[in-house]
């Protein structure tokens, strides 16, 4: 199909081809972050690791830090660093 026919399917019946973000035109797109509010919503420490772990490979040492800080925020910033990305907000 080219340019009309695509079209006139995701106009009229609803047919949509989503991007691979390979192809975006901002690289932050599709980003990791996280609002520092959101870390005071996540009251499971294990849910925050799986959370993170979706994004970031994260090692051991890093998962044993969440589980056992008192400071939750500042850890996960940290972490988040360590990953190249950071808290948003």
């Amino acid at each position: 199909m080219i340019g009309i026919e695509k079209w006139k399917l995701e106009a009229f019946e609803g047919v949509v081809y989503p991007s691979s973000p390979l192809y975006f035109n901002d690289p932050y797109d599709c980003d990791f972050c996280m609002q520092r509010d959101a870390l005071e919503g996540i009251l499971d420490r294990e849910t925050l690791i799986q959370a993170l772990g979706k994004k970031f490979k994260l090692k051991k040492n890093e998962k044993n830090r969440i589980l056992k800080t008192k400071n939750i925020e500042n850890t996960i910033q940290k972490i988040l660093q360590d990953h190249g990305a950071s808290l948003n907000g």
